[in-house]
C-alpha cells in the first residue's frame, strides 16, 4: 500500500468567525491520530483490489469555549470502487493507548445516555453518514467535553475495483438524509452548530498510484497559538512572505523558555518567561510549529532582540548531527538521516549586532533527494544558552526591529519543496528572561457577580470572552449564583486586554450586563462587575432554557409545537387529547433513553411528531440534541 503523502486536494471555506473550527478532513493514514492529537494529514492513498485500507474523519482546532459533544459528516465515495466495511464513531470514555481513537470520548465521563452511534453507512450505497453523540452527564457539562485535535470517526474500506474515488466531506449525495451535513455540535451550548472553517477531501486509488492535483489548498485560518505564556509575550501575524507553490502556513515561531519535552521532532508546553540570578545560565529554544508536509523545512533565518546589558549570548546549536538520536536529537532540519551537498550550513551570527541574534541554518544535503531529506511537523530550530549578566528584564523579541546581523528583521522557513521560497508563519511568540527578579506578572483577574430582583438562589452559567489573545480560566460557561461570586484569572499575552461576561438568561427574568461588558484588564489588575437579573411575569424558574413564545413553559415555542403536533398549552402529559411535552414519546413524564431511543427507527426519515427542532425536514442529530437539556427531568401535570 503506497501513500500518497504529499498530494493534497481542495480545501473548500465555510463560513469563518470566532470561536470556529479550523478544519474537518480525510486523512489517509492514522499515524500519529489518536483522541487528541492528528500527525501529518494524507489526502490519497494507494491500494490493490482486495485490499484494506484504513481512514480518519479528523478535527482540529475546536475552542476550548464550544468543547465537542457531536458531530455529523457525511462523506461521498463511488461503490463501485471501495465498500465501507466498519466505523468506529466513539469508543470507551477516557480510554488510553492503544485504543483512544476518537475525540468525543477521550474524557473519562459517565451517566446520562452515554455516546449514541448515529453512523449510517448502508442507507445511501454512495454516501456515507458517520455521526456520533456524547451524552453523559458526568462530570457536569461541559467539563465532560473536549477541545483541541482528534479523531472523529476511523472507517475501513475495502477495494472493489479498479479506479480513483473522492472521499467528498459534505458532498451533494448527502448520506442517510440525502442533505450534505458537516456539522459540530457544541459542548457548552447544546444544540448549537459551531462553524467549520475549512474541509478537507480524500481520495482512495485501487489498481493505480494516486493522481497529481492541481488544486491549491485554500490556507487554514491563521490558528491561536497552543502555549498559555507565563508572562507578557506579543503574538503578532508575520507580514510579507510569498508562499511557495502549493504550500500551507507555518502556525508558529516562538521562544521557549524551557527546553522540556523539546526534541527535533516534538514541542513541550511552551514558557514564555524564565527568571535567574546574575551569573547563571539558561538555556531557551527556537521552536516551530505547523510545517505542513507539503512545504517541509530546508532552512531558516530568525533575528531575535535582547538586552545585552541584561544576557550574553554564550553558544548556540542552530543543527545538530544529521539523523541524531536522544539525547543529542535537538535540531528540526536534522532529524532525517541525509547526507552529501553542501551538508548543513550554520550562518548564525550573535556578535555583529550586540543586541540582535541572528539565528541561521540551511540544510543543503542531497541523498534522498529533496523533499525527502527535509522535515514537517514541529521541532527545535535553535537552542540557545544564555548568561545573566546584570538584573533587570529583556524581551526575546522574534523578528524584532533591530533586525540582527543585517539589521532587517527575518522571520524566515525557507520550504523544502520549492527551495529559496518562504513558507508564510502565522503567529510569533516572543519570550522573556528575568534576571535577579520573578518574570512579571502576566495575569488579572475578573470577578463576576450575581443579583437577583427577588433574592433567588438560582445558578446561572457566566461565560467570559476576551480580545487581545487573552484567555479566561476558567473557560466556558461557569456557575455563579448570589452567594457564590465566580473570579475568573486572565491570561494576558498581549498585557492587557478588553474582556466581557454574559450569561444564560434563566427563565422567567430579564438580564441587565451593562456592567460587565468591555471592562479593561491590566496585568495585576482586579477588575469586578456585577450582572442584574429581574424577575419578570411568566414562567417560573425551570430546569430547562425557556425560549421567548413559549406559553406553557415546556422549551418548545408554541409554534414549534404546532409543526411536533403536542398541546402548547399544556407542558406535562394530562391524559387527555394531543401528546404535550415535546420529548416525552413515552409520556411517562420523565425523559430518559427510552425517549432517546424513540428517535432511532425514524433517523434520516421524515417525522413530524420526532422533528424536536421543528425543521421540518429528516430526523437527524440535531433533533437528539435537544433532548439534552430536558434529559432525566421530569414535570408534573
Amino acid at each position: 500500500m503506497v501513500v500518497g503523502g504529499a498530494i493534497f486536494y481542495a480545501v473548500r471555506p465555510a463560513r469563518a468567525g470566532p470561536g470556529d473550527v479550523t478544519l474537518v478532513a480525510v486523512d489517509t493514514t492514522t499515524a500519529g491520530n489518536d483522541d487528541s492529537a492528528i500527525g501529518t494529514i494524507d489526502s490519497c492513498a494507494s491500494i490493490n483490489v482486495g485490499e484494506t485500507l484504513v481512514f480518519d474523519l479528523i478535527i482540529q482546532g475546536v475552542d476550548d469555549a464550544d468543547r465537542i459533544a457531536g458531530y455529523q459528516v457525511d462523506i461521498d465515495y463511488n461503490p463501485a470502487i471501495i465498500s465501507v466495511t466498519s466505523v468506529v464513531d466513539a469508543d470507551a470514555a477516557g480510554s488510553t493507548f492503544p485504543i483512544d481513537l476518537t475525540i468525543i470520548s477521550r474524557i473519562e465521563s459517565s451517566g446520562g445516555i452515554g455516546f449514541l452511534s448515529l453512523t449510517d453507512t448502508t442507507t445511501n450505497p454512495n454516501s456515507m453518514t458517520l455521526s456520533a453523540f456524547d451524552g453523559t452527564a458526568i462530570p457536569l457539562s461541559p467539563g465532560n467535553h473536549e477541545s483541541g485535535d482528534g479523531v472523529l470517526a476511523r472507517v475501513t474500506v475495502t477495494a472493489l475495483g479498479a479506479g480513483v474515488t473522492d472521499l467528498d466531506i459534505g458532498g451533494p449525495l448527502g448520506g442517510t438524509d440525502s442533505i450534505p451535513d458537516v456539522l459540530i455540535s457544541s459542548g457548552t451550548d447544546a444544540g448549537a452548530w459551531v462553524p467549520v472553517a475549512n474541509v478537507q477531501d480524500g481520495k482512495i486509488a485501487v489498481g493505480q498510484p494516486c493522481p497529481m492535483s492541481s488544486d491549491t489548498p485554500t490556507p487554514t485560518p491563521t490558528p491561536t497559538p497552543t502555549a498559555t505564556p507565563t508572562a507578557t509575550a506579543t503574538v503578532t501575524p508575520t507580514p510579507t512572505a510569498t508562499a511557495a507553490p502549493g504550500s500551507g502556513v507555518v502556525d508558529l515561531v516562538a521562544v521557549d523558555t524551557t527546553t522540556a519535552g523539546n526534541d527535533d521532532s516534538a514541542i513541550g508546553t511552551i514558557d514564555s518567561c524564565a527568571s535567574m540570578n546574575v551569573g547563571e545560565t539558561l538555556v531557551f529554544d527556537l521552536i516551530v510549529r505547523g510545517v505542513d508536509d507539503a512545504d517541509r523545512i530546508a532552512g531558516y533565518q530568525v533575528d531575535i532582540d535582547y538586552d545585552s546589558a541584561i544576557i550574553s549570548v554564550t553558544s548556540v546549536v542552530d543543527a545538530d548531527a544529521a539523523g541524531s538520536t536522544f539525547p543529542n536529537d535537538v535540531t528540526m532540519i536534522s532529524r532525517i538521516e541525509s547526507s552529501g551537498g553542501i551538508d548543513f550550513l550554520s550562518v548564525t551570527d550573535t556578535t555583529t549586532n550586540p543586541n540582535s541574534m541572528t539565528l541561521w541554518a540551511i540544510d543543503g544535503t542531497e541523498s534522498p533527494p529533496p523533499p525527502g531529506n527535509h522535515e514537517s511537523g514541529e521541532g527545535v530550530l535553535a537552542r540557545v544558552s544564555v548568561t545573566a549578566v546584570s538584573a533587570g528584564v529583556t524581551n526575546l523579541d522574534v523578528g524584532g526591529p533591530l533586525g540582527g546581523r543585517d539589521s532587517i528583521p527575518d522571520v524566515l522557513i525557507i520550504s523544502g519543496t520549492d527551495f529559496g521560497a518562504p513558507v508564510p508563519v502565522a503567529a510569533v511568540q516572543d519570550g522573556k528572561i528575568a534576571v535577579g527578579q520573578p518574570c512579571p506578572s502576566t495575569t488579572g483577574t475578573f470577578t463576576v457577580n450575581k443579583d437577583f430582583s427577588d433574592d433567588s438562589t438560582a445558578s446561572v452559567d457566566v461565560t467570559v470572552t476576551c480580545d487581545n489573545s487573552a484567555i479566561p480560566d476558567p473557560a466556558g460557561a461557569t456557575a455563579v449564583t448570589e452567594a457564590a461570586p465566580v473570579e475568573f484569572e486572565i491570561t494576558l499575552p498581549g498585557g492587557a486586554a478588553t474582556c466581557t461576561a454574559t450569561e444564560g438568561v434563566p427563565a422567567g427574568y430579564t438580564a441587565d450586563e451593562t456592567e460587565c461588558l468591555n471592562v479593561a484588564i491590566d496585568a495585576g489588575g482586579t477588575p469586578s462587575c456585577t450582572i442584574t437579573n429581574t424577575q419578570t411575569s411568566g414562567c417560573p424558574p425551570t430546569p430547562w432554557p425557556v425560549p421567548p413564545g413559549d406559553d406553557d413553559c415546556d422549551g418548545w415555542t408554541t409554534d414549534d409545537e404546532g409543526s411536533i403536533g403536542t398541546d402548547p398549552s399544556v407542558a406535562c402529559d394530562d391524559g387527555l387529547g394531543l401528546p404535550d411535552w415535546p420529548p416525552d414519546f413515552d409520556d411517562s413524564k420523565t425523559i430518559n433513553i427510552v425517549d432517546v431511543l424513540a428517535l432511532r427507527p425514524v433517523f434520516g426519515s421524515p417525522s413530524a411528531r420526532h422533528d424536536l427542532d421543528a425543521s421540518g425536514g429528516n430526523i437527524n442529530i440535531i433533533d437528539v440534541l435537544k433532548i439534552r437539556p430536558v434529559f432525566n427531568e421530569s414535570c408534573t401535570p
